[in-house]
């Protein structure tokens, strides 16, 4: 019994593995493209926290080559908060729980102090990968600029407080000259 394949079957075959190449190559390209256009920042860690691709988004959001919570002098320019309001510890930031294995979707918000020493609000969001082989996770970490949608949030939060206050000044004040009479 032969292995040997005809002409016909080796040139099918090679072009059949050129057409995988070629499809492969074009769906490297077009992921490559749509994480660049993306306007949030992505980027993935490796085990150690350190930085394996990120899209120019990320780097412009925070240069970060390694994950805030494995770099002590990193983490005082971020804040996190949990959803009460409370400060989170560098252990429950998003990519230290993703290469933990846990989901942190839709995200903690952080304050972060950027290198002009402006403070932003960002959300950062992470999910863990993990590849063939290997049994350890790695980080897929996205961060979302949102410091104009929370700056806005507590400017309008501020003004219901102020027409609160007036509305309940204007009645009390109503309410205690029983003569005042109002026509329409």
């Amino acid at each position: 019994m032969s292995n040997d394949r005809s002409p016909d079957d080796t040139a099918q075959e090679a072009s059949t593995q050129k057409l995988v190449e070629h499809t492969l190559r074009d769906e490297r390209l077009l992921l490559a493209s749509v994480l660049q256009n993306l306007p949030l920042g992505v980027g993935i860690y490796d085990s150690d926290g350190s930085l394996i691709h990120s899209n120019q988004s990320l780097r412009d959001y925070a240069r970060l080559d390694r994950l805030p919570s494995r770099q002590p002098t990193e983490t005082r320019r971020w804040r996190g908060y949990d959803k009460d309001g409370r400060l989170i510890g560098p252990s429950d930031y998003p990519g230290a729980r993703a290469l933990r294995g846990e989901r942190v979707m839709p995200g903690i918000d952080f304050l972060y102090e950027g290198s002009d020493e402006q403070e932003r609000w960002m959300r950062v969001s992470a999910v863990p990968f993990r590849r063939e082989g290997p049994k350890v996770y790695e980080a897929i970490v996205v961060v979302q600029d949102i410091n104009d949608l929370k700056r806005a949030r507590e400017q309008i939060e501020a003004a219901a407080a102020s027409y609160a206050s007036e509305s309940r000044f204007l009645e009390a004040t109503l309410s205690s000259n029983p003569g005042l009479c109002v026509r329409v």
